[in-house]
């Protein structure tokens, strides 16, 4: 008799406990603005995807907004058009976090940048690690770069931006392992995955296994683990088949990874000309071409520009007409369309420069960053000794 009345207790607190979790979940943002009337924005980005979560009137110098947040924070842009793009430069549109709390924000008109915000501990956490980092001379430093037609001052200015970035990362990762149940650990692990090679996967993964489950359950500890679980099953580490990918190089003539393996050991190099790292070991990689090409070594060279003419100049002027180079235009093949992105993705390639060496049976024995010419040497002088 006493389980029942237990099992009937717990039956009729259900309803409020799950409105006391329903409620744990919940963020509420009140606006406060100087315009008197018209409509605002919460959006949320997902891979450059704009998907409207909400709108709100103005009315009176006021707005209002109220969603689910899972685990805590997650990141929202709030603008008056809803039409502009995510990078867009507006002087009426905001990034935020938010937590399942009452949020209270003012924002100037004309001036969003400069708004104000209580309540909101991710926001203060966030706020006093971006003063830490300096990220506000990085963006003055990135407009200015994004706005000069110098050709050589923009190089400059690349270099300087990259030393904030490699800082970015450091302190991205000290805070993580600091600060595991902070509301913004999961996002600073979430913003930093391009900078993790397939080399260092397991580094980002021990990252992950730091955060602390209300972390790793949050919105972005979510998009991490997707991130790990998609990671673990690659097929494109070391010691693993390579892509074989068909494709036609600069002077139209058919290949594949197959044939161009029969007989070589294929590097295949993942540049642009914008890349400055990449522009900067071409010479190296030259070196390599002429001392080993007799001996049975390729470079097949698969750019990520978006601007043919750059393209072929950076060729020209780096002298790597002898690489193999996949061509720049997609191309129809038996059927199907290939594209030398399409490449990229098979190889899990998410930053530049990035060299993959395929042995004469198709097996991936290497992958090497930035930095790591001397590896990539090494490799070479054992396989060609």
């Amino acid at each position: 008799m006493k389980h029942y009345k237990i099992l009937i207790l717990i039956l009729l607190l259900m309803p409020f406990l799950l409105i006391s979790q329903t409620k744990k979940n919940i963020y509420e943002i009140y606006g406060h603005i100087n315009l008197d009337s018209g409509q605002i924005y919460l959006i949320h980005y997902n891979n450059s995807e704009k998907r409207i979560v909400d709108s709100s009137k103005i009315t009176n110098n006021t707005f209002h907004f109220k969603g689910n947040v899972s685990g805590y924070s997650k990141r929202f842009y709030i603008k008056l058009n809803p039409k502009e793009k995510q990078n867009g430069d507006s002087l009426n549109a905001v990034q935020i976090e938010t937590d399942p709390s009452k949020i209270q924000l003012y924002l100037t008109l004309g001036s969003f940048s400069n708004y104000k915000i209580t309540n909101c501990k991710s926001c203060d956490e966030l706020k006093i690690f971006n003063k830490k980092i300096k990220l506000a001379e990085y963006n003055l430093l990135f407009n200015s770069q994004q706005k000069t037609s110098d050709t050589l001052q923009k190089i400059k200015l690349e270099k300087e931006l990259q030393k904030y970035k490699a800082s970015f990362v450091k302190e991205k990762i000290k805070y993580i392992k600091s600060y595991p149940n902070s509301n913004i650990s999961s996002y600073l692990l979430f913003s930093i995955e391009d900078e993790f090679s397939i080399n260092e996967l397991s580094k980002y993964r021990d990252l992950y296994k730091r955060l602390s489950e209300i972390q790793k359950n949050s919105y972005y500890g979510k998009l991490v683990k997707q991130i790990v679980d998609d990671n673990d099953n690659t097929n494109n580490t070391i010691g693993t088949k390579g892509y074989d990918f068909v494709s036609i190089d600069k002077s139209g003539n058919k290949m594949s990874l197959k044939d161009l393996t029969s007989n070589s050991y294929i590097l295949l190099d993942m540049w642009a000309s914008w890349c400055i790292p990449c522009r900067e070991e071409i010479p190296f990689l030259n070196t390599l071409l002429n001392t080993y090409h007799s001996k049975g070594f390729n470079i097949v060279g698969i750019s990520d520009d978006h601007n043919i003419n750059a393209w072929e100049k950076a060729i020209k002027k780096d002298k790597t007409q002898d690489w193999i180079h996949i061509d720049f235009d997609s191309k129809l093949i038996d059927g199907n369309t290939y594209d030398r992105k399409i490449i990229t993705s098979e190889y899990s390639v998410s930053s530049f420069p990035t060299s993959i060496l395929i042995d004469k049976s198709g097996i991936i024995i290497g992958r090497y960053d930035a930095g790591m010419e001397e590896e990539l040497e090494n490799k070479l002088k054992s396989i060609f000794k």
